[in-house]
């Protein structure tokens, strides 16, 4: 939905050997994009391993080597690497001009306890022998790069990986997929209303569908003519049923980031007139652009607003 552009700039990476870290907050669509290209590379005839690695953190480079192909488990010599296994046989595929293989890695966050091993051989694998696509938060590939440089002093890791960005989908996209996704449920003249709400994010576009939906099928016609009913819609289904979604988010920040959040819930300050330190993690965090430009996501910041409220003695 509205990401063909990101599709055809993954693809394109893949095709030339270049290891890539997808990147965007929750529930932005990363998991969907690598189940898609699981799917479109598969067709194109290449070997694809999609892998979530959540809940199951590789320690070392053999631990990652196992998980990626379990296969591993009985087919190395007692005594001998896993991940070298695995390395010298992506390297003999690759000389005899095989299509690459490909490892779709999700919830990269998990890698943030690698040891000294994992991360040469990563860089190794998506270098030499595998097309690589890692997926995360801005914030987890921050920690990643920085547990790269405690376990392997100087590691260049990360240098390698182009990034990719997820943003809101256009808006054109956004109400396209609003107005056709159930044919009939939502006018144009709601699409733009719901626009104006929370934005193009696919994941609040669902969410409000859906809410729309079961609103119809209950018999409450008021959110499709009037606003405030619709905004109402917003506030419960979105921002209160779907609060655990905003308090994972939350969560993931370090305390500090937090803290500037719930201090400037009113209105976001003018990210240059920030001290330096907080413009840094504000970066890091994905909440700000190097630019200074603010992520574009109301429900995020409406939702943090009454939080920060509730919190307040």
């Amino acid at each position: 939905m509205g990401r063909e552009t990101t599709v055809h700039e993954l693809l394109a990476l893949v095709t030339g050997r270049s290891p890539a870290i997808l990147l965007g907050p929750r529930r932005a669509g990363k998991t969907w994009l690598l189940e898609h290209m699981s799917h479109r590379l598969s067709e194109a005839g290449y070997t694809v391993r999609y892998e979530s690695l959540q809940g199951r953190p590789p320690r070392s480079a053999d631990e990652l080597a196992l998980l990626l192909e379990p296969a591993l488990a009985t087919s190395t010599p007692r005594g001998s690497s896993p991940g070298d296994k695995l390395l010298r046989e992506l390297g003999r595929r690759s000389r005899a001009k095989a299509l690459r293989h490909v490892y779709l890695l999700d919830e990269v966050g998990a890698l943030e306890r690698g040891d000294e091993t994992l991360f040469p051989w990563l860089r190794e694998l998506g270098q030499r022998h595998a097309a690589l696509v890692l997926a995360g938060s801005h914030w987890d590939w921050v920690r990643i790069i920085r547990r790269a440089n405690e376990v392997c002093p100087g590691s260049s890791f990360g240098n390698d990986f182009t990034p990719v960005v997820l943003e809101p989908i256009p808006q054109e996209e956004a109400r396209r997929f609003l107005t056709e996704a159930v044919p009939g449920l939502v006018p144009d003249r709601v699409a733009d209303w719901l626009l104006e709400l929370c934005g193009e994010w696919p994941f609040y576009l669902q969410a409000m569908g859906h809410a729309l939906y079961f609103a119809r099928e209950a018999g409450n016609l008021k959110p499709f003519n009037d606003k405030a009913a619709l905004a109402e819609l917003y506030d419960q289904r979105l921002l209160v049923g779907r609060s655990a979604v905003f308090e994972d988010r939350l969560r993931e920040f370090p305390e500090s980031v937090r803290k500037l959040l719930f201090t400037h819930r009113e209105r976001r300050p003018e990210f240059h007139a920030l001290p330096p330190e907080e413009r840094t993690l504000l970066v890091d965090t994905g909440l700000c652009t190097e630019s200074g430009r603010w992520l574009t996501d109301r429900p995020f910041f409406d939702w943090l607003r009454r939080r920060a409220e509730a919190l307040d003695p």
